[in-house]
């Protein structure tokens, strides 16, 4: 049994040749010529078209990459270029609000998708904050070790480790502590 194609999916293109069609009206009725970012839009639009006949995940992942690229201004879906300029801090670029607008659409067509992969990106920070955890015993454990090794150093021996920046920063640490106990047994031990 053939699986159901899903012709929704095809709304974002539906759109764009909407505008094509629209741009190429006004360019014959107008002055205005289309400008070649959006030629390159309209051409990858009509591959898209095509390839979601053979292949619909392609299609998906292909489409989105190149929604983001109108997004970031790379190509265009209309006659008419309008952007719109963001700035963070230094840093300036433009937006097109009409990719942006067809990305949120592909977004709700594909809803189960999105929640899915961002699950999936949500899990994986999630392992990652586990892995920086065991980093943080293991870091620890470390140090247990060096504290057991250097227990019976001198203060002469501790204070080279703890200066001696070549060495291992757990040795170090565990350097630390042990003069720190040293320090403290000894003012206890004065105070008597």
């Amino acid at each position: 049994m053939k699986k159901q194609k899903h012709f929704y999916q095809l709304l974002p293109i539906i759109i764009i040749g909407g505008y094509f069609i629209k741009a190429v009206w006004g360019s014959i009725t107008t002055i205005y010529s289309i400008p070649i970012t959006s030629i390159v839009g309209y051409g990858i639009a009509a591959l898209m078209a095509l390839l979601y006949f053979f292949n619909e995940r392609l299609y998906r992942y292909l489409l989105a990459l190149t929604l983001i690229a109108g997004v970031f201004n790379l190509i265009s879906f209309s006659l008419k270029v309008t952007r719109i300029d963001m700035q963070i801090q230094f840093l300036k670029f433009p937006i097109q609000p009409l990719s942006l607008l067809l990305l949120a659409i592909l977004s709700m067509v594909n809803k189960n998708r999105v929640k899915a992969l961002l699950v999936r990106i949500l899990e994986w920070t999630r392992e990652r904050e586990l892995t920086e955890e065991e980093l943080a015993i293991k870091r620890k454990e470390g140090i247990e070790f060096y504290k057991r090794n250097l227990q019976n150093s001198s203060r002469e021996k501790l204070n080279q480790i703890i200066n001696d920046e070549n060495r291992i920063p757990e040795s170090r640490e565990a350097a630390k502590l042990l003069l720190n106990e040293l320090n403290a047994t000894s003012n206890v031990k004065g105070t008597d």
